[in-house]
């Protein structure tokens, strides 16, 4: 059961990360294409989001440094829609 649960975190926690890494290119909306790739980028952080519904109990450090550091990774993205680091 201990396995089972770390995995989920551990499993959430990268699709959260990688999420917010992947959609860093993807926040300038007038670039043409860049939509779809920005759903793909949010539909693996949702992904992690989904994964972590089923994780029973989570240490409030382990959700901190996740939550803060995406939002930190969100820093240096385009400009063009602030919305998508606030999210």
């Amino acid at each position: 059961m201990f396995n089972q649960s770390l995995s989920k975190h551990i499993i959430s926690s990268i699709l959260i990360l990688l999420g917010a890494i992947s959609i860093i290119t993807y926040g300038n909306f007038q670039e043409a294409g860049v939509l779809p790739k920005l759903w793909i980028c949010i539909s693996i952080m949702s992904l992690g989001f989904i994964i972590s519904w089923q994780i029973e109990s989570i240490n409030s450090a382990w959700f901190w440094s996740i939550t803060i550091l995406s939002r930190l990774i969100l820093l240096p993205m385009e400009p063009g829609d602030d919305i998508w680091r606030y999210i």
